[in-house]
């Protein structure tokens, strides 16, 4: 019924971080802007510690520009792939992607990654709304995860504060989230996602844990 109003416009730019989006895959022709986006992996680093970019038993790990394990093309697909009635027909077929190539094939990423990739997006004034199709839970007594969700929350807020909507994976895990007002690392934080304590949650694989969904 949405269709009937709009598809989308060109004038709208999504920002999707992931491991990269193919922008010559059929069902994005003309939709992915080159002017958006890059890739915010340290690939030379990564190579000559990691040899990335061959193929071996564990499969392909490659951070180079482009899409090597499919993911960001698909999502990008689901927000805006032509409306043909052919395989992933997106909600919006009618908007700009950018891409913001943040996780490496075989890898995954670091929040480091992550965090250069959403800043970048939202302190371009072309991009409206930013898609992270990225999870994760964090122990809110490691100190190391604590900074980096107070990271992810101050990175959050900039985009909001610029008008960026954010949106991010609900999780493939099922698990409920309660909103709740805690402090982690010295902040106190109002509507920070826990994960429940109850029979929902994670709780019941680890008993007696708290995680904190990012």
């Amino acid at each position: 019924a949405a269709w009937h109003r709009t598809t989308g416009d060109r004038s709208i730019a999504v920002a999707v971080l992931d491991t990269g989006v193919d922008a010559n895959h059929h069902e994005l022709h003309g939709v992915v802007d080159p002017s958006l986006g890059g890739n915010f992996i340290p690939c030379s680093d990564l190579h000559a510690l990691y040899e990335l970019g061959v193929i071996d038993r564990s499969g392909l790990r490659d951070c180079r520009d482009g899409d090597f394990e499919g993911h960001g093309t698909w999502v990008a697909s689901r927000i805006a792939g032509a409306l043909n009635g052919f395989a992933s027909n997106g909600v919006a077929p009618g908007v700009r992607i950018g891409s913001y190539k943040v996780l490496a094939a075989g890898l995954g990423g670091l929040s480091s990654w992550i965090l250069s990739g959403l800043v970048a997006a939202c302190s371009d004034p072309r991009i409206d709304v930013v898609n992270m199709s990225i999870e994760g839970y964090m122990d809110p007594a490691d100190p190391f995860t604590a900074d980096d969700y107070l990271l992810f929350t101050d990175a959050v807020d900039y985009c909001l504060a610029n008008g960026v909507a954010v949106f991010g994976a609900a999780g493939n895990q099922h698990v409920r989230v309660d909103r709740v007002s805690t402090t982690i690392g010295g902040r106190d934080l109002d509507g920070v996602g826990r994960v429940t304590l109850g029979s929902e949650g994670i709780a019941t694989a680890s008993p007696g844990s708290e995680s904190l969904a990012d």
